[in-house]
């Protein structure tokens, strides 16, 4: 079973913003056996895949709108949404448990922080 994460943000979390935190985890990462990082989508853009040689570092569902942000604290208790504006966006996420799953929390943690908003892993609070 894969991690479960979730994004709330302001704005809907594009493709775009997932390739640019992608190349910048990526690169910071500097080993030179890794694979080659690649993208794809699924169902007409429901679900953006991020990928290095053989294996799946995060995929991402299509942003969902949240009118208000009631239910995110009884869903995810620890995801702290107190400031983002309403409408925000719930973005769910998904990762392995490996190494190439925590280097695709790190990819999450980076989309949030340039977009802003707030991360949640598995109930654990992300950067």
């Amino acid at each position: 079973m894969p991690r479960s994460s979730a994004l709330f943000t302001p704005r809907p979390v594009s493709g775009d913003d997932l390739v640019a935190a992608a190349r910048a985890v990526w690169d910071a990462t500097g080993d030179p056996d890794r694979g080659p990082l690649e993208w794809r989508s699924f169902d007409d853009g429901a679900v953006l895949q991020v990928t290095a040689g053989d294996d799946v570092l995060v995929s991402i569902l299509r942003p969902r709108v949240l009118p208000r942000f009631d239910e995110v604290a009884r869903l995810w208790p620890s995801a702290d949404v107190s400031g983002l504006p309403t409408p925000g966006f719930w973005t769910e996420a998904v990762t392995p448990w490996s190494a190439a799953g925590r280097v695709g929390v790190a990819v999450l943690d980076a989309v949030v922080a340039a977009v802003g908003g707030t991360a949640v892993h598995d109930g654990l609070a992300g950067a």
